[in-house]
């Protein structure tokens, strides 16, 4: 692409051999400064991660002691996940997505927590949720969890469409535009790449539910999320509680998506890796939940259940034989 030859696999045969759009352009752009091109993949998944945590912090600024719990806890958890450190080196695009995500779902809370929101207060939301879009090929499910999450949050009252379209049209079109670049460049409507991986059988389904279970650390902090909940008795109107059903919503709909897909062979849980962002995420809206009586006993069941967590990331077999393999960061 940098040297001219368009976004093609081959040079002078048209064949779409890549899922990741954006990654590609923002990588490229890099590339075309000078930038060495492994470098560039990297510069990009970092900035990505520092992303995520500037969109936890757009969440809950912290302004004082007592409010920097939440914060605090997202960003300790988001430095304790291997599968996003491991990304943001691997040269693929989804710490880019993820912040991406991120930032979408920070800019859906008022969607979840106002009554009264029309078409316009969805589309900061939705802007970037089309970016998400083009960032991956099945990038656009994102949009339909963010309104399963919507839904989830609200609840199907009055608000809840318009809301719901304004998150939803720019995706749409932003893909629309993509599928006809795609016809009138490659002569096709989705990826080759995409013939090459997808199928839907039985076997994927069981791979995928093998795939998820490897996660188990990850299990580990939703179990202590929900334990947490369960303890303050968060009520089921409250803003967090909005805020966490909406980010449920997102994650479940992603998760469902990798098991019928069947997961992935990359090392890391690189399908997951939305999810790791978004738990670090759930975990600051919960403890932004924490009464004011009880910071002392939430910083400590803090530091005790990211103290688990690094253990768990420290045994996860997946990220053990990242930390072995070395063929990726040379590049041959």
């Amino acid at each position: 692409f940098i040297a001219g030859d368009g976004l093609t696999w081959n040079d002078g045969e048209r064949v779409e051999g890549y899922t990741n759009l954006l990654f590609v352009l923002v990588t490229s752009g890099l590339g075309a400064l000078g930038v060495d091109l492994l470098q560039a993949a990297r510069i990009v998944g970092l900035l990505s991660v520092l992303a995520m945590a500037a969109a936890i912090l757009r969440a809950h600024p912290p302004r004082d002691v007592a409010s920097a719990l939440p914060g605090a806890g997202g960003l300790v958890l988001l430095a304790f996940s291997g599968p996003i450190i491991v990304r943001a080196v691997g040269g693929l695009e989804q710490p880019l997505l993820t912040a991406l995500l991120l930032w979408a779902v920070v800019y859906a809370f008022p969607l979840a927590e106002r009554e009264a929101i029309g078409l316009r207060d969805g589309l900061p939301a939705g802007l970037l949720l089309a970016l998400v879009a083009l960032t991956r090929a099945d990038g656009l499910l994102f949009t339909m969890a963010a309104c399963v999450g919507l839904a989830l949050a609200r609840g199907l009252r009055r608000g809840s469409l318009p809301a719901m379209l304004g998150v939803a049209v720019p995706p749409v079109l932003a893909v629309a535009g993509q599928t006809l670049f795609r016809l009138a460049y490659y002569g096709d409507v989705i990826p080759n790449t995409a013939r090459a991986k997808v199928a839907f059988t039985t076997e994927r389904v069981l791979a995928g539910v093998h795939y998820a279970a490897d996660a188990w650390p990850l299990a580990i902090v939703l179990g202590a999320i929900l334990i947490g909940l369960a303890a303050m008795r968060l009520a089921g109107g409250s803003p967090p509680a909005r805020r966490l059903r909406l980010i449920a919503g997102v994650a479940l709909v992603w998760l469902a998506y990798v098991i019928v897909i069947g997961g992935d062979y990359h090392v890391a849980h690189r399908h997951l890796v939305p999810i790791y962002g978004l738990v670090c995420l759930a975990a600051a809206e919960a403890l932004a939940a924490c009464p004011g009586g009880r910071r002392a006993v939430c910083w400590a069941a803090l530091v005790l259940v990211s103290g688990i967590y690094l253990v768990g990331q420290v045994w996860d077999l997946q990220l053990r034989r990242a930390n072995r393999e070395r063929w990726e960061w040379r590049a041959i």
